[in-house]
């Protein structure tokens, strides 16, 4: 758009919030923001994970924060911080005085040179996504979460995650992990207890191993302990730590281990009453303990535990509360899931809360005057988002 003596120009930029002593914010302190803070322009592809971030400025992959600590160390600094914040900056003065390979940074500094697609994080681990869809990994491997063949207490510079198919999406859930290749079969790797990588056992897999269930899959996400997939066909399967807390002798059919991924019941047109997700889904997405999906309808529906009773619910609720005017992207977190709209400037970003009272949508970013989010990536206790700005400039 051309106005008399000015134009327009458009620049996109990493913007984070959240607590500082964690050092993942990449203001290059440690105080805490509450509401988002440009961090750098000329960005694409932001993650948030435990305790670090990463994104793609200038093409190349930068990161910020403890990409190699394991979350452990976050949840002791937590504790720490809640003592009292000298007790957190204590500690963050001693890992300045004793991180002699410099990778705790409190400013994006650059990873690699590697051309990438995109970057995520998890906990305590970064996966690349080359541009030619191999995989690159750095991060804590002590469960085998790297994916790199072997056990390791870390694995400190960027290796390759062998897997059979150029990969198009990945995934990282607390301590594993998943790729969908672009033929659309699923691989699966790192801790396994509860089945989350759905290969019909709990038995780890220190290497991507294949997901024999999964065919013409689109995109992955994955929870703390739990997977899921979307298909071409508008199918979504679940499988991993599904189970609620209470104790109920009329279990549904979702609760308990699935060592295997299983269909999500979904309503074809001829049966659909409105009271469950309406085929085909369009997106499906996790948080630690959640999971969401969009219908036919652009429904955004929601399953997993109440925030206040910790009880499970397996059968999705509707979300209320969005604006019935948008069409909202989904995003994994670790926190929450992201609902956003790409295309407003006047939408702010929401988080779906189940409570027992239902399912509404929770704000977790006000709008930004001027801009508009492409992205967002809710970590553990930060969050990142990538806008675009328009402002005014003299030819």
């Amino acid at each position: 758009m051309m106005s008399t003596g000015r134009f327009l120009s458009t620049t996109g930029g990493v913007w984070s919030r959240g607590v500082g002593y964690l050092g993942c914010l990449g203001h290059g302190d440690w105080a805490e923001r509450e509401l988002l803070e440009e961090v750098a322009v000329g960005a694409r592809s932001v993650s948030a994970g435990w305790a670090h971030s990463a994104s793609i400025i200038d093409d190349k992959v930068h990161i910020w924060g403890r990409p190699l600590d394991p979350p452990s160390s976050a949840l002791q600094l937590a504790r720490a911080h809640a003592v009292s914040p000298l007790v957190s900056g204590a500690v963050n003065a001693a890992s300045f005085f004793f991180d002699v390979a410099r990778t705790l940074s409190l400013a994006p500094r650059l990873l690699d040179e590697v051309p990438a697609q995109s970057v995520v994080c998890g906990a305590g681990v970064t996966v690349v996504l080359g541009a030619a869809g191999d995989l690159l990994v750095a991060g804590s491997n002590d469960f085998g979460q790297c994916g790199v063949g072997k056990r390791s207490t870390v694995v400190e510079s960027l290796s390759a995650v062998r897997v059979e198919s150029p990969v198009k999406g990945v995934a990282l859930g607390f301590r594993h992990g998943l790729a969908v290749g672009i033929d659309g079969r699923v691989w699966a790797w790192g801790k396994n207890e509860n089945g989350q990588l759905g290969l019909g056992s709990r038995d780890p897999a220190l290497a991507p191993e294949r997901v024999p269930e999964l065919a013409g899959v689109v995109s992955v996400a994955c929870g703390l302990s739990h997977s899921a997939a979307l298909t071409e066909a508008g199918e979504v399967f679940v499988w991993g730590k599904l189970r609620g807390t209470q104790v109920t002798n009329r279990e549904p059919l979702l609760f308990g281990d699935a060592l295997s991924p299983r269909g999500l019941p979904l309503q074809t047109s001829a049966s659909y009453r409105g009271r469950a997700p309406r085929a085909p889904a369009t997106a499906v997405a996790c948080s630690a303990f959640h999971t969401v999906l969009v219908d036919a309808d652009s429904t955004v529906w929601v399953l997993g535990l109440e925030r206040r009773t910790r009880h499970m619910v397996s059968a999705p609720r509707p979300l209320a509360g969005l604006p019935s005017s948008t069409t909202l992207a989904l995003r994994s977190g670790i926190d929450s899931v992201a609902l956003f709209d790409p295309q407003s400037p006047t939408t702010p970003v929401f988080g779906p809360s189940l409570e027992p009272e239902g399912c509404v949508a929770t704000e977790l970013h006000p709008p930004i005057v001027g801009a508009r989010f492409l992205d967002v990536s809710v970590g553990w206790k930060h969050a990142l988002a990538l806008v675009t700005t328009t402002k005014e400039e003299s030819p």
